[in-house]
């Protein structure tokens, strides 16, 4: 069978690019049909979905998302109704896991829950010889009375036994795979959780559960990645200290010079500064490092479990050991300007390399969501971005929004480029600190991308 695999088009077209991964979910999907003639397309850089369907004729039409994507997708597998009637239309993923309800629509065919890889796989031998889809487990079928759920699909022993990602899938999207200026592939190497943050949604959509790859297995497949820099696209990377030693030393003794990226917890760093010690030593250069908040009630709000004091020992540890910090915060919809001046202050006095400000977002399949659900203020899923508020904010909507887009331009602007200039003067710039190239480059693309930005937001130029 002829299979076509989407990734939709960027929700807002003014952040697309800037921190553009590989489609891993669907390389790996991809991977499930070994038997079937797949292409992948990748409509955030290539937007020829009617041609594509006209000369391919897809039997199998599969995309997925998370929230925000939910337009784009309902649009496009309506799209591939009407050019090919007769193929099947099939929506995974993120929110299509916790909230499969928002597709329950005429254009689509099924829905895939939880870890859909071996689902699909189910589903195309199903196709193919013409049997009943009610009969394959770990799908939700719309109908006209509501969902109808087949059997639950029991989860895999480990991620091992998922089919490796085709990559070949993707090569002509490649040059485009990028993050921080860098060409950059990805890797999987767990999924889940073990913790319980309420504004994360990774527990409901794996059910609580926290599966890895063996040491073994991701050597294999951080062998065959062409790029030099490579993400670990994990939830939970460093979720278990004994874990992240045995693939270090597996690592170390493959002989693999990678330039890693990873996501960690700031209490998982400040306790363990021995095992990153070790995995600078085989390549780490990066860490986006989950801080939340400078205030000690908001990040105790969050559930997360750790401290101010853990995120400070965090950063401590990563400059100790010449690594670059993407410092993750959240902005709460109950910030002062003096909050926003606190935190502008604290990034820039910390010298977090690459801060990230994202604002509160209550996801669904969230606790948080659950709680704050009666005062949304928009029910349109691309708001839901964390670049927009969906709640009330306590300063007037436009004062916060400029005040948000100011975290930015000040954390990248000239107070930055200056002081990253007279250290490098008197030689205390650190190899982990942005080259003045690099930030001059970031403050370009936010001047001259302010006015969209902001227009993106809801607002004018003042």
């Amino acid at each position: 069978m002829r299979v076509l695999l989407v990734r939709p088009p960027h929700h807002n077209p003014v952040l697309a690019g800037y921190l553009a991964n590989e489609p891993l979910p669907l390389e790996t999907v991809a991977g499930a049909a070994p038997d079937h003639e797949v292409r992948l397309l990748d409509m955030q850089f290539d937007p020829s979905l009617q041609a594509t369907l006209e000369s391919f004729q897809p039997d199998v039409v599969g995309t997925g998302g998370c929230t925000a994507d939910v337009p784009a997708i309902r649009k496009l597998l309506a799209e591939a109704k009407r050019a090919c009637p007769s193929c099947l239309t099939v929506v995974g993923g993120h929110h299509a896991t916790v909230a499969p309800g928002d597709f329950n629509q005429a254009a689509i065919d099924a829905v895939v829950l939880g870890m859909g890889e071996l689902t699909f796989a189910e589903l195309l031998r199903t196709v193919e010889r013409r049997g009943d889809l009610a009969q394959v487990a770990g799908l939700a079928l719309p109908a006209e009375g509501g969902l109808r759920h087949t059997a639950e699909r029991p989860p895999p022993a480990s991620l091992d036994e998922l089919p490796e990602p085709r990559r070949d899938l993707t090569a002509a999207y490649r040059r485009h795979y990028r993050a921080f200026g860098r060409p950059v592939g990805v890797i999987n190497t767990a999924k889940g959780c073990p913790f319980r943050c309420r504004f994360c949604a990774i527990v409901t959509e794996m059910k609580g559960r926290y599966l890895t790859k063996s040491p073994d297995r991701v050597v294999s497949e951080l062998a065959v990645i062409p790029q030099r820099y490579v993400r670990f696209a994990d939830g939970n990377t460093f979720g278990s200290a004994r874990r992240m030693t045995l693939l270090h030393d597996a690592i170390r003794s493959a002989g693999l010079r990678k330039r890693l990226m990873i996501d960690a917890r700031s209490d998982t760093v400040a306790r363990h500064p021995e095992l990153i010690a070790r995995w600078r030593a085989i390549g780490l250069e990066l860490v986006a490092l989950g801080l939340e908040s400078i205030r000690p009630a908001q990040l105790a709000a969050t559930g997360k479990g750790s401290t101010v004091e853990e995120n400070a020992r965090a950063i401590e540890i990563l400059h100790d050991n010449d690594i670059r910090i993407v410092g993750q915060f959240m902005v709460d919809q109950d910030f002062s300007e003096e909050d926003f001046d606190r935190l502008l202050d604290f990034v820039l006095e910390q010298r977090i390399q690459l801060p990230s400000f994202l604002i509160t977002t209550p996801f669904p399949g969230t606790p948080l969501h659950e709680e704050q659900a009666a005062r949304l203020v928009t029910d349109d899923h691309t708001r839901f971005d964390c670049f927009h508020s969906v709640l009330p904010t306590a300063l007037p909507l436009s004062t916060f929004y400029r005040r948000f887009f100011e975290l930015y331009e000040g954390a990248y602007g000239y107070r930055r480029m200056t002081t990253a200039a007279r250290d490098r003067v008197s030689r205390r710039r650190r190899s982990s600190d942005l080259p003045l190239p690099v930030l001059a480059v970031i403050r370009l693309f936010l001047a001259m991308n302010r006015r969209k930005l902001l227009r993106s937001l809801g607002l004018d130029e003042p």
